[in-house]
């Protein structure tokens, strides 16, 4: 790619957010030049290279629950798809409340249930015997994900995503 190239989108991050973007810039259908800029061309210190690459649908806000639960589909279809494994692993988050929280845990929960979560709101006894390794002294309650939570593989999504890239012109 030379400097006096022009595209029509230029997607600065080349790791999984920046290739995903691009790849799903084609899959709704853009037909204009789509270029994605990665310096650290290894990803070795990038944000995919350093992070767990963990699935959660506990959040706050009800539109983060919803990306996350679109995202859950895409990886979990993502072997049937493509051919390669994501590697996704559903082991669902544990959030932990003291009293002081209980509130806003409680109402987080709500809205993540009426947003299709699968989430279990649970006391300490009932915590300890989903958790035995938990101390649960000063814990008011807790949330599991019980299902659609986990982790995946992103070095296979993001070499996927590039190849596909790759295929629908996408400059890189």
């Amino acid at each position: 790619m030379g400097a006096s190239e022009n595209f029509d989108i230029v997607i600065i991050g080349g790791a999984i957010m920046g290739t995903s973007s691009a790849f799903h810039l084609r899959e709704q259908g853009f037909a204009g030049t789509v270029a994605v800029i990665e310096r650290d061309t290894g990803f070795s210190r990038s944000a995919t290279a350093l992070s767990a690459a963990g699935i959660r649908q506990q959040f706050s806000i009800a539109q983060n629950i919803e990306l996350s639960r679109a995202s859950l589909e895409f990886y979990k279809g993502f072997e049937a798809r493509f051919g390669v494994s994501a590697g996704f692993q559903q082991h669902g988050y544990l959030l932990l409340s003291p009293p002081a929280g209980l509130e806003i845990l409680k109402e987080n929960h709500a809205l993540q249930i009426a947003h299709g979560a699968d989430i279990a709101l649970e006391g300490p006894q009932e915590l300890q015997h989903r958790h035995p390794w938990l101390a649960v002294h000063g814990i008011a309650a807790g949330t599991t994900g019980l299902s659609g939570e986990g982790w995946f593989d992103p070095w296979s999504v993001l070499g996927e995503l590039r190849a596909q890239n790759r295929k629908n012109g996408v400059v890189s």
